[in-house]
């Protein structure tokens, strides 16, 4: 488990004086095939344009066997600008053929402002 607490180093918006307090924590943890991984952050920002943000997600996995996983997240962001939270549901599915590679197939639901967007995802990682 992780928590973290930050102050920006330097302004970081256009008029030079904006600035911002992070706070976090996440939370990873594993029993045999089985895992869970969490976090939660939450902004203060000292601006008048830019407003405070949370965001947390939550992704329990289920390693079937050493190479395939199955994995759930819900993802949840607050801008704090009015528009109210996006939401995300992620069904997906991890094989590593070989060590150093990684295919994943993903299934994504985003609710955002009230509109419902559809989408998959292909995507491979190789290490070396």
């Amino acid at each position: 488990m992780n928590l973290a607490y930050s102050i920006s180093p330097v302004p970081i918006y256009s008029n030079d004086t904006d600035t911002y307090d992070l706070a976090g924590i996440d939370l990873e943890y594993s029993m045999g095939s089985l895992g869970l991984k969490a976090e939660i952050f939450l902004s203060s920002e000292n601006s008048p344009i830019m407003k405070d943000k949370t965001g947390f997600f939550i992704q329990p996995t289920w390693w079937i066997d050493e190479s395939v996983a199955l994995s759930y997240r819900f993802d949840y962001y607050d801008s704090g600008h009015g528009f109210g939270p996006a939401r995300e549901n992620i069904l997906g599915i991890t094989w590593d053929p070989a060590p150093s590679v990684r295919l994943r197939a993903a299934y994504y639901r985003t609710d955002v402002r009230d509109q419902i967007l559809n989408s998959i995802s292909l995507s491979f990682s190789v290490s070396f």
